[in-house]
Parts: C-alpha cells; sequence; structure tokens
C-alpha cells in the first residue's frame, strides 16, 4: 500500500504491463534534470507513472510525475535517445493536482482516450484517498496537457469522482465530461462539459481562451466539513 510519502502510484493501462520502449521511472528522473526533487523521487519511483502515447513512426511514452512540494502534476513525452539514454520530446508541463485533501494514498494513470478525440493530448489520471480521524475523502480528477511542438501545456482538469465523510456529513459525486461539437474551422477545440453522473445534467462548461479552457479547473463539490 502506498503511504503519505509514496503518494502517486505506478498504475498503467490496464492492457500493458510496461511501456513498450525500454524507460522506466529512473530514467524519467534523469531526463527531467530536476536535482531538488531526484533524490526523493528516487526513494519513492512509484510517484513516476508511464505510459505509451502515439503511433505510428512516432511512438513516445507519456511520463507524469508527483511534485510533492506543491502539489502539482509534472508531465513529459519522453523516447529513447542514441545513447540509450530517456530524451525529452516535449515539456515539461506542470498543474495543479486538483483533489480535495493532501496527497495520501495515491495512483496514477496515462489514459488513452479523452474528450477531445485525436488532439494532441497527455492526459493523467490521478485517484487520492485522505483518512484522518475527523473525516475521509477519496477523489478521482483528470488533467490535460496539449502538446504544441516542444511545449506540454496544462490546457484543462477536473474532478470526475468526489466523497466525503464527516460525521454526520456524508455525500458522494460524479462527473463525467463530453465535447460539444468539434474544432472549428480555425482550429479552436469544442468547449468541454462537465455533467452531473447521475443526471446528466451540465454544472460547468469550459471554453477555449487562446491558449487553455476557461476556468482551468473544475473542481466544486458539496460544503465540507471543518476537516
Amino acid at each position: 500500500m502506498l503511504t503519505r510519502r509514496t503518494v502517486l502510484g505506478g498504475l498503467l493501462l490496464p492492457v500493458l504491463a510496461r511501456p513498450a520502449l525500454a524507460l522506466d521511472s529512473k530514467a524519467a528522473i534523469t531526463a527531467l534534470n530536476r536535482p531538488d526533487l531526484a533524490a526523493d523521487l528516487g526513494r519513492s519511483p512509484e510517484r513516476v507513472v508511464l505510459g505509451d502515447w502515439g503511433s505510428g513512426a512516432e511512438r513516445l511514452v507519456a511520463c507524469a510525475i508527483l511534485n510533492q512540494d506543491d502539489d502539482s502534476i509534472i508531465a513529459l513525452l519522453l523516447r529513447d535517445g542514441p545513447d540509450g539514454r530517456a530524451e525529452i520530446v516535449a515539456g515539461p508541463g506542470q498543474i495543479s493536482a486538483v483533489k480535495i485533501d493532501p496527497f495520501w494514498t495515491s495512483t496514477g494513470q496515462i489514459m488513452r482516450q479523452t474528450p477531445l478525440g485525436a488532439a494532441p493530448v497527455v492526459a493523467v489520471k490521478l485517484s487520492n484517498s485522505y483518512l484522518s480521524t475527523s473525516r475521509s475523502t477519496t477523489t478521482e480528477a483528470v488533467h490535460f496537457f496539449l502538446r504544441q511542438d516542444k511545449a506540454l501545456v496544462p490546457i484543462f482538469a477536473s474532478l470526475t469522482m468526489a466523497g466525503h465523510s464527516e460525521g454526520k456529513l456524508r455525500w458522494q459525486r460524479t462527473w463525467r465530461i463530453t465535447a460539444e461539437g468539434r474544432p472549428n474551422e480555425a482550429g479552436v477545440p469544442p468547449v468541454l462539459v462537465v455533467r452531473d453522473g447521475r443526471s446528466g445534467e451540465s454544472v460547468s462548461r469550459h471554453r477555449w481562451r487562446r491558449s487553455a479552457y476557461h476556468p482551468l479547473i473544475f473542481d466544486r463539490t458539496p460544503p465540507l466539513g471543518p476537516g
């Protein structure tokens, strides 16, 4: 079981035992070249999530790393370099991790599909469960990064599930994300709609503005207890 210090699990896509390319968490950490993170990640390699990305001639590995210092997710696209080392193709991109409580017991996954279809998006699903003497919370959230040449731009993040239990206050909600329409003639991405998982009603609409969706993050939940 993951603990408070090992907070982002290495859950890969269900159909894969490991990325097809010869890259692992150690290679990804080295490629990131962040001495301030290397030692901590070296002790907790399960905080580095890997998954195949792309197809055809450009088969890459998507990587998501939890930066526990500021509760963010760092995304990279990697490939085997000519010297046998991991080489960064795009990124790093960084976005605040969407959740309710601090990271505690968590798993991560590189998603194969997003509501944006064929758009070059690196999608990271993050699940987090938190337990204290006063309350417990569980969350699932998705985080989208758009590849723009050598950059990975954070464009959207949203809760897809949240549950909360504290005394007599208990609730659980789910949401699903749909795309409304298609990219227009100018290439502007479609509106993303967050819908209630039970009723299907729209609870939040996110429109493309310049380089990302606005609002960037959906993290609205029913009332929480004092904690």
